[in-house]
């Protein structure tokens, strides 16, 4: 017997309310679920579409909107993978931007999904596709305060949903919530979670 297996982690907004769901890739049930480790690995990326859709969209994100790491190869054929049409598509790799990868995000903005670009670090502030994106991840980890302060006011004004990520601890939320970020997600709300699906049957489950 055989297990579907997808990982998510909340996100939630200034009242701790869950919001959305990231959606991460998991290769089986002994895997670390307080991993939360991004792939941008096409294999995996495709593999944890697959499964969502094995699994069900919504159980898999309960009504929620979920966030999708994509790769280039996925981002070029987004339409078949029938990707629920609220989806976050979470660009991963986007220092180096092929010329087909921008005709690609510029088609998924004309279908209608929203782009955020993850693990935004204080060198990617002047990056060719922040005027294309809805969304931007600002990692609280690898940025210092300074750095993601000097982010923020580099962004007020200019109509960009931004989401405090890596956040572990009520410090660093209240850091981010005085700083104006909009969503929030780390192990200070939740951990991931593991939602799988027996092949022989139908059982689903969580495993925090």
């Amino acid at each position: 017997m055989k297990d579907i297996i997808v990982g998510r982690q909340a996100i939630v907004n200034k009242a701790s309310e869950i919001v959305a769901y990231e959606l991460l890739y998991r290769r089986n049930l002994l895997e670390n679920c307080c991993c939360n480790d991004i792939t941008s690995d096409y294999k995996d990326s495709q593999s944890l579409i697959n499964s969502v859709h094995e699994i069900g969209t919504e159980k898999v994100l309960n009504g929620q909107i979920g966030f999708f790491n994509i790769t280039e190869e996925i981002l070029l054929d987004i339409e078949n993978y029938n990707l629920p049409q609220n989806s976050i598509l979470e660009i991963v790799e986007f220092d180096l931007i092929s010329k087909e990868m921008l005709k690609g995000i510029l088609h998924v903005k004309k279908l209608g999904y929203k782009l955020a670009l993850d693990d935004f670090l204080f060198r990617h502030i002047d990056n060719q596709l922040i005027d294309l994106v809805d969304l931007i991840k600002v990692d609280y980890i690898d940025c210092t305060k300074k750095e993601i302060e000097q982010i923020m006011m580099t962004f007020r004004g200019k109509n960009k949903i931004m989401l405090a990520e890596k956040i572990e601890t009520l410090e660093t939320f209240n850091h981010a919530t005085e700083l104006g970020f909009d969503l929030f997600q780390g192990y200070y709300f939740s951990r991931p979670a593991i939602i799988s699906k027996e092949i022989a049957g139908e059982k689903i489950f969580h495993q925090f």
